[in-house]
């Protein structure tokens, strides 16, 4: 981040800058990006008609979030970003779905403790961001 006399520009002002653009750019720096997120449902344990409750840390545009919802229409889905302008994108890309969304503006990483009772917590592409302290108080919220 580089910071001069008049602006600092902050993660949130980044991602909000960027929201309408971000899925493009993802799919091109990262490689096997369909297989990264194919594989991500693969691990999910839980039946396709099952309703469970799902908490989206960084959902960013909500692109893991759909896929969660594509395979399970029952779910109930929590999306939790920083930026604003990332959930509408989100908002917009789930709008079709017949899951019931709960879109959260805030900074996961910095909230004293996250929502309870979830059946799963996912993330893509948001934790790496964080420092190693920050990753460690992060991991504790999710168990507790």
């Amino acid at each position: 981040m580089r910071k001069n006399n008049k602006t600092t520009m902050t993660i949130q002002k980044v991602f909000d800058k960027y929201a309408s653009r971000y899925d493009e750019s993802r799919r091109k720096l990262i490689p096997c990006f369909d297989d990264f997120y194919r594989v991500a449902m693969t691990v999910i344990p839980f039946v396709k008609d099952k309703e469970i409750k799902v908490l989206d840390l960084g959902a960013g545009t909500g692109l893991m979030a759909e896929m969660v919802a594509r395979q399970y229409p029952s779910a109930k889905i929590t999306l939790m970003d920083i930026s604003e302008k990332m959930l509408f994108e989100a908002e917009a890309r789930v709008a079709s779905y017949p899951n019931h969304f709960e879109f959260i503006v805030t900074d996961y990483a910095r909230t004293a403790s996250l929502p309870q009772d979830y059946d799963l917590i996912i993330s893509s592409l948001s934790i790496h961001h964080l420092s190693d302290r920050n990753k460690q108080e992060l991991f504790q919220k999710i168990y507790a």
